[in-house]
Order: C-alpha cells, then sequence, then structure tokens
C-alpha cells in the first residue's frame, strides 16, 4: 500500500504537468494550424478544459496525503506515533507533517492523545500518539463508499 499510493502521486504530478505544457501549447498556438490543427474559439475551449484537468491532477499530486494517513490510522486501532507517521510518509513528505498533522486536527479526524482532556485527566495519555477520531472514521468509510 506504501509504494501504491506514491507511485499514484507522482504519476499525478506527472500527468498534470504533461496537460499543463499541452494546455499551454495548444492556447499559444490557437491562430495557427501547425503543429496543433485546432484554431479559434474552439482551441481556446479546449486548452482551458486541459488546463483545468491539469489543475486538478496537480492538485491531487501535490496536496497533503489525507487519504492515505486515515487509511493508515484505521488498520491502528490504538494510533501511532508521530515517528511512525513519518516513515509511513517517507522523505518527500517529511517537511509537510506538521500541516498534515494540523489539517487532521482542525477537520477534527485525528488527534494527539495529548490534546483529548478525558486521557489527560486520567492520566492515560501518551506522548506524541495519533489516534483515528470518530468523524475520521466516517470520512474513511465515506472513501470506501466511494470506491465501490
Amino acid at each position: 500500500m506504501r509504494a501504491n499510493w506514491r507511485q499514484k502521486r507522482q504519476s499525478q504530478r506527472k500527468r498534470g504537468l504533461i496537460l499543463f505544457l499541452l494546455g499551454i501549447g495548444v492556447l499559444l498556438d490557437s491562430g495557427f494550424w501547425f503543429p496543433f490543427p485546432v484554431t479559434g474559439l474552439l482551441s481556446v475551449g479546449l486548452s482551458f478544459g486541459l488546463l483545468t484537468l491539469s489543475g486538478w491532477y496537480l492538485k491531487e499530486g501535490l496536496g497533503l496525503p489525507v487519504k492515505p494517513v486515515l487509511s493508515y490510522l484505521q488498520t491502528r486501532p490504538d494510533g501511532m506515533s508521530l515517528k511512525e507517521l513519518e516513515e509511513f510518509l517517507g522523505p518527500e513528505e517529511k517537511d509537510s507533517l506538521d500541516e498534515l498533522l494540523k489539517r487532521l486536527e482542525k477537520k477534527d479526524w485525528a488527534s494527539r492523545e495529548t490534546m483529548i482532556l478525558e486521557l489527560v485527566e486520567s492520566g492515560e495519555a501518551r506522548e506524541d500518539i495519533l489516534i483515528l477520531l470518530p468523524r475520521g472514521k466516517a470520512k474513511i468509510q465515506g472513501l470506501l463508499k466511494g470506491k465501490a
């Protein structure tokens, strides 16, 4: 699973870049017949369609890996340490770990145990452990239903 989502993100970045360059090429060539035999309004519409599609691919390829992290957290009922999360993300995503944690906590999908009042009061909170919250479980169920 780990290598699969990384390869998918890398391929999305490549597709987005190729579609972006193709869309710019079609837009710049809209007044001529060579090398793309599409001119006028059709050329402009086609280029904007290609640019929109490239934007979506680039957003998916360059965005934070929220879905893989939530899926991985679901397999870990006791939570995972931040060190394990760093290893799961790999060196290329290591810089965005703080931003990813902020996004997960802001959306109330996952949280550190030291941020949950009941665990802190009972003295059961472990330092730097990330756990999946009920809204995160519901988000994963929604993702799984969308794939089916």
